[in-house]
């Protein structure tokens, strides 16, 4: 709701293409293409619906960024879906302590992390997310540790999977 009230323009469902409207096309209002295929939109409703019933808090060091996260049982993983709702590109920097707290974290001297972009494909097809980042961050008992992200655009929602 907040990435959409802002206007990140990646989140809307209805609009027109090439003349024809996306609410009444076959594509569930906008959410998959005339052909079933999911969107970019459809990926952002996707995690949005499955972080209600697993969400917590986490910090983060911009008040131009929407963030989301959640413990996803089902693989295992915490994840954050967020935006970046500046009118450029930004840096921040997500704190792990929260995510430490996850008994699958409890003995890990290090998380695993793979962001993915949703970028706007508009009325386009996007079949995946995009990988465009892997990497790991160590993580302390004693020490807070946190995730630095950088180049976040503002015309993209952004998943961040975190395991062990």
């Amino acid at each position: 709701n907040v990435l959409d009230r802002e206007g990140v323009p990646g989140i809307k469902t209805c609009g027109n293409a090439n003349g024809e409207s996306t609410c009444i096309n076959n594509s569930i209002d906008g959410l998959v293409t005339p052909e079933g295929k999911p969107r970019s939109v459809w990926w952002v409703y996707k995690y949005y619906a499955d972080s209600l019933p697993a969400r917590f808090n986490t910090s983060v060091d911009s008040d131009r960024t929407a963030a989301i996260s959640y413990f996803s049982k089902d693989s295992n993983s915490v994840k954050i879906l967020f935006g970046n709702l500046g009118k450029f590109k930004s840096s921040f920097s997500i704190d792990l302590k929260s995510v430490r707290k996850f008994s699958v974290f409890a003995k890990s001297k290090k998380i695993n992390y793979s962001l993915y972009q949703i970028p706007n494909t508009e009325q386009k097809e996007l079949s995946n997310p995009i990988l465009i980042k892997k990497g790991n961050v160590s993580i302390s008992s004693k020490n807070t540790s946190a995730l630095a992200l950088d180049d976040i655009d503002t015309q993209s929602v952004y998943l961040l999977k975190m395991n062990n």
